[in-house]
């Protein structure tokens, strides 16, 4: 299941995964053990459904979390800061309230364990977010359900309901509920002995994962561990998945990602696929939204050196209105092809990112699961995510700009922007490229769909100053539009001199004057003498 808010405030938020929690919190019952590892336990309602389980029925109610969050008191909880470290109660109110109501275990210690910095090292976080029950009663059907493990992307802070994010519940199967659990009892003594630096010891060599249940369908991995094993076996499923591909059958990878930092055996695996053509001239083909803009997504982009690239990317921005809402925290990579023996749909979900703490240092969680029905669900996701995220989808005005640097070593230098529209008369956080254009003495703009895709397009007139022959010179620099409100590097598309006219004389307009789907630009030049003369430069983009 999915959290799909919507990028228009707090009205937009969804808590559709936090109500599902709360539904299997109310059918524990006295018999039932609740274990959780939650990076962030800061829902009110979602520990008060917890309390209550514990003290009105008796439900043995575990939580690992993390008490040095990033965010504002990091620095003051690492050791990094010479300040004094702040109350648990002033870092993780909420998790430290749970803490002092459920108290301690039968074995002394408490219910709930903050890791610092993580359980298995003291380097990173305790990112894991799975939940644990061993069983629970449905009063309606009057049935029990036993063995639920939830594995979501999803924290519970003040803001996630606002967040894009995914969850998956397996029940009625004991080999994925015990190797949760073993994850779980052996973070829990880390912690409790002291936090030793320890990796998981498993080396994946047959990409079965470390446990695996539902008849070989659901494949689970645990970090932090080696990302290569000491015989060199690549130990990280994603990147072992990408490689596998075979481009000739005409692969579809489609992925959905918070944190994209680096995550050097997947960057590694899609840079190669990118660029593999198959025997029959197929490649791969991707398709990939990220929270923000990502430098190593953009990476896989096409470009002057790889235009033959089947890549696409969206990047996803929130909307601060009222609140954030619209933003993206899912995380998971989605693989289809069809081959001799079939067809073959992969689903790889958890709660670790494409960074490298993600398989190194962090505690984190994850699963492959090969069930087509998920595989479908998974997919609509992702296709719902990307029509929120495409700014030619909605039949809205954008609003594109030029953002001029003033700083020493970018002076002059120009970015271009898109505050993109929402069906909700609001506007997301505006995107930007991951480049700069270089200066001119002056620019003057104009916005128009200048290639006919659909997708709004920057040209500029630039005022270059003198050239070689000692005249006035001026160029047209065309910004091409990406679908998601960012834009390809500029492009010098017209130069002239005063030969031909003067800079300063001219000013721009665009439209589609001559018929055929694509935007032109017209100057209008203001001669000497005071009339106004017209002239046009046709889009050959």
């Amino acid at each position: 299941m999915f959290n799909k808010p919507t990028p228009r405030g707090t009205a937009g938020h969804d808590r559709a995964i936090e109500d599902r929690l709360l539904k299997l919190i109310g059918q524990a019952t006295s018999t039932t053990s609740i274990r959780v590892s939650l990076y962030e336990m800061e829902d009110k309602d979602v520990n008060n459904a917890l309390i209550t389980a514990a003290n009105d029925r008796n439900v043995d109610v575990r939580v690992l979390s993390e008490r040095c969050p990033w965010g504002e008191f990091r620095s003051k909880c690492d050791g990094s800061s010479t300040e004094p470290i702040p109350p648990v109660t002033t870092i993780v109110p909420e998790a430290a309230r749970l803490a002092q109501a459920l108290g301690n275990a039968p074995d002394g210690k408490p219910r709930v364990v903050l890791c610092n910095r993580g359980c298995m090292q003291t380097q990173e976080i305790n990112h894991d977010k799975f939940w644990l029950f061993s069983e629970v009663y449905d009063g309606q059907t009057k049935t029990t359900t036993t063995n639920v493990v939830v594995q979501s992307s999803h924290n519970l802070g003040g803001s996630t309901p606002g967040l894009a994010d995914n969850m998956v519940i397996s029940s009625g199967d004991a080999q994925i509920y015990q190797g949760y659990e073993h994850t779980w009892n052996t973070m829990r003594a880390k912690e409790l002995a002291g936090g030793a630096n320890s990796l998981w010891p498993e080396v994946d060599t047959a990409g079965t994962g470390d446990f695996s249940g539902h008849g070989g369908t659901v494949a689970a991995w645990r970090y932090p561990r080696k990302v290569r094993g000491d015989n060199g076996v690549l130990n990280d499923p994603v990147a072992r998945s990408i490689n596998a591909l075979d481009c000739s059958t005409g692969p579809e990878v489609h992925i959905a990602m918070a944190s994209w930092g680096g995550r050097n055996e997947v960057d590694t695996a899609l840079l190669a696929k990118v660029d593999e053509v198959g025997d029959n001239g197929k490649r791969c083909k991707f398709r990939i939204v990220t929270a923000g803009t990502s430098a190593k997504a953009v990476a896989l982009e096409p470009n002057a050196a790889h235009p033959d690239r089947d890549v696409q990317l969206w990047t996803v921005t929130t909307n601060q209105l009222n609140g954030i809402s619209g933003g993206l925290h899912s995380k998971y990579v989605l693989l289809s092809w069809d081959d001799a023996n079939g067809e073959h749909r992969v689903v790889h979900t958890g709660s670790d990112n494409f960074n490298n703490t993600a398989v190194g240092v962090a505690d984190e969680s994850a699963l492959r699961i090969t069930d087509p029905r998920i595989y479908l669900e998974f997919k609509a996701n992702w296709d719902w995510l990307r029509e929120q995220n495409d700014l030619t989808l909605n039949n809205r005005t954008d609003i594109p700009f030029l953002y001029e640097y003033s700083g020493v070593d970018d002076k002059g230098m120009i970015q271009p922007f898109t505050f993109g529209a929402t069906t909700y008369n609001t506007f997301r956080t505006p995107k930007h490229s991951n480049f700069k254009s270089p200066a001119a003495l002056s620019r003057k703009s104009v916005k128009g769909d200048f290639n006919g895709d659909r997708v709004l397009d920057i040209v500029t007139l630039n005022d270059n100053g003198l050239d070689a022959e000692g005249k006035k010179s001026f160029s047209f620099e065309t910004f091409v539009g990406k679908p998601d409100g960012r834009y390809f590097p500029g492009v010098k598309s017209w130069k002239a001199n005063s030969d031909w006219g003067y800079y300063s004389n001219m000013r721009l307009t665009s439209g589609d004057y001559n018929g055929d789907g694509r935007d032109d630009v017209a100057a209008l030049y203001t001669a000497r003498a005071g009339a106004t003369t017209g002239r046009s430069t046709r889009s050959s983009l």
